[in-house]
């Protein structure tokens, strides 16, 4: 199983061999340090970065499969002003020393030390690399996503420098370019792109979000076992034209007055993940709503109407006031990054704020997420007619004031 893990001390020595091994190919690596000694670089190396970890302003993440150390990350945390001007000092004195013997100081500096005119607090990976044996384990981004899960909790943008082989990888975890690439004056050969991240934005989502918002929404639940016994035979311009017409009324219910919303969560104006949820009050207070569903075309409506009908039934009898969490939908580029957390924490903020228990109705892929977040079951099972293993699961959590 792979861990992500923070390093130690004792670590750095195996940290500095995978920078090594993995960089050893790389046209600007070998321009910088094609002179430098290969154990004078290896001594410099790992004093250099046993002190960048001693001082805590860096977080060195290792990680681990089956107890060996397979990759690495160095990411630099936001700093204050104050942080700045003192590290910029410390530079200052410790400039002398930053290069082993033999290195291409001209190039390392003007590659590596040049000042990206960053001036939001922000995080920054200053180092990615993972051994070359291992290169198909999704160590590299898994480490990746530690970092950009951290600045999304954070509110904050990742930036980084990308070699252009680099850039469909972090284009993937939805960095984009960030001002124009940084070449060389001394050899135009070498270059570098910055890239940032922007953090994630939430916000009601508008009739105009809805296009972009329905493939997420289908790419996001098509795999789960509800959807297949559902949709199965749905086309995907049926499935997202039905969801844009469900959630034009929804939006319209909202704007009424209604107590229904719909958040989407946005990486600059780009929609990546979506909540839909509403406040009920107690059942005597309820009005009645005998709707029927509508379905897209293509569906298994006898199998539809089953399980979505008792799980209909089982919220319209919830005898309490609560808040009704419907869907949570995440673009699969973006599961695994801490944008689901986030999601998930808006609901549960509404939910805190009306003072009212927050209930949801799980499938078997999501029930382990929400019991982490401390939601327990409490209705029965509700079990497919056709197919025993397509269960939903009653969930409720019931958040202490303050």
């Amino acid at each position: 199983m792979l861990q992500i893990l923070p390093a130690t001390a004792e670590d750095v020595p195996r940290l500095v061999e995978i920078g090594h091994s993995a960089f050893a190919g790389n046209a600007l690596d070998r321009a910088v340090f094609g002179d430098v000694d290969p154990q004078v670089h290896r001594e410099h190396s790992i004093k250099r970065q046993t002190k960048m970890l001693e001082t805590g302003k860096m977080s060195f993440m290792k990680a681990v499969v089956a107890g060996e150390i397979v990759g690495v990350a160095i990411w630099a945390l936001p700093k204050k002003e104050e942080d700045k001007a003192e590290e910029k000092k410390e530079d200052g004195a410790n400039k002398e020393n930053e290069w082993p013997p033999g290195t291409n100081v001209e190039l390392a500096t003007e590659m590596f030390m040049h000042d990206a005119g960053i001036k939001e607090p922000h995080y920054y990976l200053g180092f990615l690399s993972v051994d070359p044996k291992y290169q198909r384990n999704k160590a590299g981004s898994t480490l990746l996503r530690w970092g950009c899960k951290k600045a999304d909790q954070e509110g904050v943008p990742v930036y980084l420098d990308a070699t252009k082989v680099g850039i469909p990888v972090y284009e993937r975890a939805g960095f984009e370019p960030f001002g124009p690439p940084h070449v060389s004056k001394i050899d135009p050969q070498h270059v570098l792109y910055p890239m940032r991240r922007p953090p994630l934005r939430i916000e009601p989502a508008t009739l105009a979000d809805l296009p972009a918002l329905a493939p997420i929404h289908r790419l996001a639940f098509f795999p789960g076992a509800i959807t297949q016994y559902c949709f199965r035979d749905v086309s995907p311009s049926n499935f997202d034209a039905w969801f844009v017409k469900r959630f034009t009324g929804v939006l319209e219910k909202r704007d009424k007055g209604e107590k229904v919303e719909v958040l989407v969560g946005k990486r600059a104006d780009k929609p990546v993940a979506l909540v839909y949820y509403g406040l009920e009050p107690e059942l005597e207070k309820r009005e009645k709503d005998d709707t029927p569903r509508q379905f897209p075309e293509g569906a298994n409506v006898e199998q539809a109407t089953d399980i979505l009908g008792q799980m209909d039934a089982h919220i319209k009898k919830i005898p309490f006031a609560h808040c009704s969490w419907h869907i949570i939908s995440v673009h699969p580029d973006a599961q695994g990054t801490g944008v689901g957390w986030k999601m998930m924490q808006a609901v549960l903020d509404a939910g805190k704020a009306a003072g009212l228990p927050v209930t949801l109705e799980a499938t078997d892929e999501g029930r382990p997420m929400y019991q982490l977040a401390g939601f327990k079951d409490f209705a029965e099972v509700i079990v497919a007619k056709n197919d025993e293993s397509v269960k939903l699961w009653p969930m409720i959590l019931e958040q202490s004031e303050g």
